[in-house]
């Protein structure tokens, strides 16, 4: 049975409203400014950029942290500065070496790991923020509404088809089924995230990935409340795992928030990501011990041998009032 679609024609399609989709946005909508204030023709209009997110508002999907370097953001939104969610500087940058019940600081950070001048985020706070000046400049944003399927018309893409609404469990209508958009556009960006659906696809059928694929680790996030006091705000130290026989090394990160002094008493939620190795069975490269509570993440189990995938960015939020403080070990075997 052929389902009939009502149809939209945009200039640009943007898949995915992340910090990378919504900066694609925004960047086209100043440029638009920028044409359309020379008087220059075409006439372009930024409510002919759509922006489509699955989630029920902007962020919800954003559930990770970053440490992030606002030199890109300082070139989009020159003063961003004024409004942006950026309440934690970095103060201080450290590589930690972990024993059995201690932890020693290596007396330099090594390069890639000073992070001077930048920023631990909350990354659906970003977004949000960057939703909200996308929106301002006049481009469509559609939550959700998550892309289905490709439109290909000879060797291109001209679109995506949103997914369908109202369907069981079967794939089979309900009483409330809805079909889903026809989306075409001139330019399609998929900024849906490294394993969007849609750019597997693209990546699958167009035979992207060339002789060099991209590989992926699986990591476990953990938060943990600790009590004010024990981990300065801004503080970011990353902590070297386990080094397998190829030489690959594992970098679990902690960073600290700031915390306003209106709520003082209030525990800091610390994050961390830890990788999940394959060695026999997947487990956790170790446990980390209640040791925070005296300034100092200790490893109670060293990890074996075991490949793993450098990880740099984590961040932290402020934890309800409510939070009972407390340090939660994971090991998963």
């Amino acid at each position: 049975m052929t389902v009939q679609r009502e149809q939209l024609e945009a200039d640009v399609l943007i898949v995915g409203a992340g910090p990378a989709g919504l900066a694609c946005a925004l960047h086209l909508a100043n440029l638009i400014k920028a044409h359309s204030a020379t008087g220059a023709k075409p006439e372009l209009s930024a409510e002919n950029i759509y922006v489509l997110e699955k989630g029920r508002e902007l962020g919800a999907h954003q559930l990770s942290g970053a440490i992030m370097n606002p030199k890109a953001l300082a070139e989009l939104v020159p003063d961003f500065e004024k409004s942006a969610p950026l309440d934690t500087p970095v103060t201080d940058s450290a590589a930690l070496f972990l024993t059995e019940k201690s932890s020693f600081r290596f007396p330099i950070t090594p390069p890639p790991f000073v992070n001077k001048g930048n920023y631990v985020v909350s990354l659906s706070k970003l977004v949000k923020w960057l939703g909200e000046k996308v929106e301002a400049a006049g481009v469509n944003i559609f939550k959700e509404f998550g892309g289905a399927q490709l439109i290909y018309e000879r060797d291109g893409i001209a679109g995506v088809i949103t997914e369908d609404k109202g369907i069981d469990k079967n794939g089979k209508p309900k009483d409330n089924y809805q079909p889903g958009y026809e989306l075409k556009a001139k330019v399609t960006v998929l900024a849906e995230g490294t394993r969007g659906s849609l750019t597997k696809e693209i990546v699958a059928k167009k035979k992207l990935d060339n002789i060099n694929p991209q590989s992926y680790g699986v990591g476990v996030k953990e938060l943990w409340d600790v009590q004010p006091g024990k981990i300065q705000p801004g503080y970011v130290a990353f902590r070297p795992a386990c080094t397998a026989a190829d030489g690959f090394t594992a970098f679990p990160t902690i960073a600290s928030p700031s915390v306003s002094s209106s709520r003082s008493n209030t525990p800091t939620r610390v994050s961390i990501r830890t990788p999940h190795f394959k060695n026999g069975k997947q487990t956790l490269s170790s446990q980390i011990s209640s040791k925070v509570e005296n300034s100092s993440a200790t490893a109670q189990n060293p990890c074996p041998t075991a490949v793993g995938t450098p990880y740099r960015a984590i961040t932290s939020t402020v934890a309800s009032s409510s939070a009972t403080p407390a340090v939660f070990s994971t090991r998963k075997n």
